[in-house]
């Protein structure tokens, strides 16, 4: 990914940053094969890395965005099955933001921004699996639909002159359907470089595809992905108007089953995006008895073993706003710690220790 001819020379206090990133590009070009066999590097990158490479590529800096884009595109080759959630991010945050002359960046942020985009939509397999991976999956954005919309508005101008980022859009707009064209005539669908889980579904919804590396059963398991997470977003957004109304509307479509059980609700509220997180929190702590079902098979979703209690806690509150009501504060904090000491028994003496301790820790945040 080539550097902008036009920029300025290099700023005092970029001079810093390039330097450390330039390293860090060198260091994943060459042992980037071999990271995920290291579990402690391969934690670094998916949370210290990531983050800071997402503020740097926010940076006022063409520069240093260019070089950031650079070492993500190399996670990319190396390391996408483990990155999906940070590429996604990445991706909706920075990537697509910066292109966007309407977020404020500079010309020279959204040209370096397109061109590593026109980068990606290079790459042999990152059409497709974009779409498997993020379009097709209920708990991801759009990211195949944002891109392709991106480039088509930019792709022609309406009442500006030809530019660069004209021609850039219509490289990426190109490089698309060409990758298109060309799987359809060689009449293969090659997915085996593919970062699709076919492990994480949720049960109601979606039935398991045994064998994805065939395309007969794979290519029909991904469409049908899409087709629900189509009709879950409309679920979802009759949910943020009306929270019974959107749940009986998932009824009549039998995404949720005639006669509601606690497990599916509670995996609707957990894995679709796009709902509202303060209706989710009220919901998750109203004294309704059902509700309460809800509330503790939600907590079930959650994997805590090997984690420490606050960070348990923090990823458990990332997926919903707490209530403002005490009572219906105690009743969510009580059943993530009933969850908690199920699974680390052996970190407090029982699950009032760990709701005590729970309760002073959300109070801080």
């Amino acid at each position: 990914m080539g550097m902008n001819p036009r920029s300025n020379t290099i700023a005092f206090d970029e001079d810093v940053p390039l330097f450390a990133l330039t390293l860090i590009n060198s260091a994943v070009e060459l042992g980037g094969p071999s990271f995920h066999r290291h579990p402690r590097l391969l934690s670094l990158i998916q949370d210290e890395l990531f983050r800071n490479l997402m503020q740097f590529g926010l940076s006022m800096s063409p520069l240093v965005l260019s070089m950031v884009c650079s070492i993500v595109l190399n996670l990319y080759h190396h390391l996408r099955k483990e990155l999906k959630l940070q590429l996604e991010a990445f991706f909706s945050c920075v990537i697509l933001r910066l292109a966007q002359s309407k977020y404020g960046a500079s010309y020279q942020q959204q040209e370096v921004a397109m061109e590593a985009l026109v980068d990606f939509c290079r790459q042999k397999t990152f059409v497709v699996e974009m779409y498997a991976n993020y379009d097709c999956d209920i708990t991801c954005s759009n990211v195949f639909e944002d891109i392709t919309n991106l480039l088509s508005k930019s792709a022609f101008p309406v009442n500006n002159p030809l530019s660069s980022m004209h021609i850039l859009a219509l490289d990426g707009l190109i490089a698309v359907m060409e990758g298109m064209a060309e799987r359809i005539g060689n009449g293969s669908v090659s997915f085996e470089h593919s970062p699709v889980n076919l492990e994480h579904y949720i049960p109601f919804w979606l039935e398991k595809c045994e064998n994805y590396g065939d395309p007969n059963g794979w290519v029909p398991f991904v469409f049908r992905r899409k087709y629900f997470k189509k009709r879950l977003m409309i679920g979802a957004d009759h949910f943020n108007r009306d929270v019974k109304k959107g749940l009986e509307f998932l009824q009549g479509t039998h995404l949720l089953p005639d006669k509601l059980d606690p497990q599916s609700v509670a995996c609707f509220l957990r894995y679709t995006a796009g709902l509202d997180k303060n209706l989710i929190g009220d919901y998750l702590g109203n004294h309704d008895e059902f509700c309460v079902q809800v509330l503790h098979q939600f907590a079930r979703t959650f994997d805590f073993q090997g984690m420490t209690l606050d960070k348990a806690l923090r990823i458990f509150l990332e997926t919903f706003r707490l209530p403002g009501e005490s009572q219906k504060i105690h009743r969510v904090l009580e059943a993530f710690s009933e969850r908690y000491f199920e699974q680390s028994p052996d970190v407090l003496v029982n699950k009032d220790a760990a709701l005590i301790i729970t309760t002073c820790r959300s109070k801080r945040r």
